[in-house]
């Protein structure tokens, strides 16, 4: 699992996060969704280690990150929004690399099926940077979920994804999760949150707003007569209401 407590993030007089804890599970995938400015990308920042200047603790089991980073990292399987990448290596050659850095066992079989399921077979020899910009989401894509990782966090790293891609990511994440993988998941696209997650999160000016399980959005529906989007749109409006779970 991965454990927040009491999480802070300012930047000068600016609270990018503020005092927020949760507990995210193994074997489950999780959503974060909120507008811009939420405070998302600062608290999973602030989680993989990007990000070293903020207040609270992030534990992986029970390990803290600040004291276990390297064998947390050996084990954590991040992509972000953009993607830097060692541009004259080869899809193939920079899977193998972030392979040996992880120390994960020599599986060639595992490259080749992360470079099939995410259409870059046919590429996966000529160098990044004759890439697209959804080639190289792809290639990132791929090296998080080498191993497969016992922790997976994706900020907004979906995005330029064709749709086969997008079908076989979604099976790889609830298959990873099956085998007792956490999953952390932020995206701005609402659809996908809903249709991928076990559990929402719902964040504004750094705050919590709102946390469901799949089974409180369904009572969610029934009860108010309105699909998830119109909620969430309401919510996110209107943070007087009382909402917090």
């Amino acid at each position: 699992m991965i454990r927040v407590e009491n999480i802070s993030v300012r930047y000068g007089e600016k609270i990018a996060v503020e005092d927020l804890s949760f507990t995210f599970e193994n074997g489950y995938i999780y959503g974060i969704i909120g507008p811009n400015g939420a405070g998302k990308s600062s608290l999973i920042n602030a989680m993989v280690g990007i990000l070293g200047n903020y207040s609270g603790k992030v534990l992986f089991d029970q390990d803290d990150h600040r004291k276990r980073s390297r064998d947390i990292k050996l084990n954590l399987g991040y992509a972000p929004e953009t993607t830097e990448l060692f541009e004259y290596l080869t899809a193939r050659e920079y899977l193998q690399m972030i392979r040996e850095i992880k120390r994960l066992p020599a599986d060639e079989t595992e490259i080749e099926s992360l470079l099939e399921q995410l259409n870059l077979e046919e590429s996966a020899d000529q160098i990044i940077v004759s890439y697209s910009h959804g080639m190289r989401k792809k290639t990132a894509l791929a090296a998080s979920l080498l191993g497969p990782p016992r922790y997976i966090i994706l900020d907004e790293a979906l995005n330029g994804l064709d749709p086969v891609a997008m079908y076989n990511v979604r099976h790889l994440l609830r298959s990873f999760a099956q085998q007792g993988s956490t999953i952390l998941l932020s995206s701005h696209i609402l659809e996908l949150v809903e249709n991928w997650c076990d559990h929402i999160l719902i964040m504004k000016d750094g705050k919590l707003l709102a946390n469901y399980s799949q089974k409180e959005i369904e009572a969610l529906r029934e009860e108010t007569h309105t699909d998830f989007s119109t909620h969430f749109i309401r919510l996110v409006g209107d943070t007087d209401q009382s909402t917090e779970r």
